[in-house]
């Protein structure tokens, strides 16, 4: 949602801009998952770097492997980065009445593909922006038609109910019909999305704390299932004492995760892409300049 938030309201008119926007995505989105994937790929292949098989397995792993595991929404997301310059001048142009049908219709046909399987129906209409590209495209949405306090409130109770009738399946045994394309998932996705919006942090030392994780979250991301599996490996679950294990290796996985991220980003990812930036920079200089 933030993602798509943030992208669909770039504007793009000039050639110029084009170039930019798509340099900064290559360089800030693109090649740090190709670098992060490289990474992943190298602890699973225990880093056998000059073996015949590694670049190709790499490769094929980069192409679609890993589309199979938690990196999914990567390959979902960056065809969305691509189309946002246009997707965004027509949303950005759509009335909010416009933009409402947009939602609905989304809504629509997740709803057919979630539910239908429930009457022992299957649901083969298609329609471009369905399934988890309708989250992409979410946080613009819901930032302009909700913007009264009687609608958000309207986003936290319709949330809240979601909540309950997603209990209510749990509980009938239909579990498989609640996550990710449900409309009570989208609608509780909404509900964080503005409590997220609504929570203001004035201590200094908090806000430095995250906005230096935020800062690595990608990292944290990317890396997080390797270590978990790490961590696992080493540190067994203990059934006797179930909570407190589940706490404290959640804390160990995010401060690992965290560490592995920064020293990844400051050492590699983020030099490389300001030098990139920097080169893209002194070029169009010289080329302004004569």
């Amino acid at each position: 949602m933030l993602s798509g938030k943030f992208a669909l309201q770039e504007k793009c008119e000039t050639s110029k801009e084009y170039f930019w926007y798509y340099y900064k995505k290559i360089w800030g989105l693109v090649v740090p998952i190709v670098l992060y994937m490289l990474l992943r790929y190298s602890h699973d292949a225990n880093y056998t770097f000059l073996s015949s098989g590694f670049w190709m397995g790499f490769i094929q792993h980069l192409l679609s492997n890993y589309s199979s595991i938690e990196y999914w929404y990567l390959y979902v997301l960056v065809g969305n980065i691509l189309l946002a310059p246009f997707m965004g001048t027509a949303l950005r142009n759509t009335s909010n009445f416009g933009l409402c049908i947009f939602l609905f219709i989304g809504l629509f046909f997740n709803a057919m593909y979630t539910y239908m399987p429930l009457f022992g129906l299957t649901w083969s209409w298609k329609y471009p922006l369905e399934s988890w590209t309708l989250y992409f495209y979410l946080g613009f949405v819901v930032d302009r038609i909700i913007v009264t306090k009687k609608q958000k409130a309207g986003v936290f109770i319709v949330g809240i109910l979601s909540i309950f009738v997603s209990l209510l399946q749990i509980y009938a045994g239909k579990a498989n019909n609640i996550y990710d394309l449900a409309p009570t998932f989208t609608c509780i996705s909404c509900m964080m999305y503005m409590l997220r919006k609504s929570i203001s942090i004035k201590n200094n030392i908090m806000q430095t704390i995250l906005l230096f994780v935020s800062k690595h979250s990608f990292g944290i991301y990317m890396v997080h299932m390797t270590v978990l599996n790490s961590v696992i490996a080493i540190r067994p679950m203990n059934d006797n004492l179930y909570i407190e294990y589940l706490i404290t290796t959640t804390f160990i996985i995010l401060i690992i995760s965290l560490a592995t991220g920064f020293i990844f980003d400051e050492v590699i990812v983020i030099p490389l892409k300001k030098g990139m930036f920097k080169l893209a920079k002194g070029i169009e200089n010289r080329v302004h300049n004569g």
